[in-house]
């Protein structure tokens, strides 16, 4: 079992601001993450805000809760008292513009998933794996 290094939450406004907002809070782990764990986060993140904000029928905060551990970082996004919805991954070539959120997180984490009902809302969680100490230049 691994130890629990550092653990993050905190509740964002339901509108425009929040993806931005989730990014900042998540600079607070950067001495923790490396390079490549905080742009996959940062990324993640702003996709699983975004559409909690656009996709939501109420106007309730989303909460972000991020744990680190010495081998994940797992982050959920929630969306309390939500209708909750049905995660449809999309990986056909068409272009577009927007629908890429669910498609990145399933290409980039390594697990993630959807907690939905249509009472208590949805919770958007996925899982990056951390390889090795950030502070140590010989690990990747």
């Amino acid at each position: 079992m691994s130890m629990m290094l550092a653990a993050l939450y905190t509740r964002l406004p339901h509108d425009a601001r929040a993806p931005g907002l989730a990014r900042r809070a998540l600079s607070r782990l950067d001495e923790l993450l490396s390079a490549d764990v905080r742009r996959d986060a940062g990324m993640l993140v702003t996709e699983v805000v975004s559409n909690a904000v656009r996709h939501s029928a109420n106007r309730n905060p989303i909460e972000l809760a991020v744990t680190v551990d010495e081998t994940v970082m797992r982050t959920e996004v929630r969306e309390r008292a939500g209708t909750g919805f049905e995660p449809i991954v999309k990986h056909e070539p068409e272009q577009r513009e927007s629908g890429w959120g669910l498609m990145l997180i399933d290409e980039i984490s390594e697990r993630w998933g959807v907690v939905s009902d249509h009472h208590a809302g949805a919770c958007v969680w996925f899982e990056l794996a951390r390889p090795g100490d950030p502070g140590d230049p010989a690990k990747p």
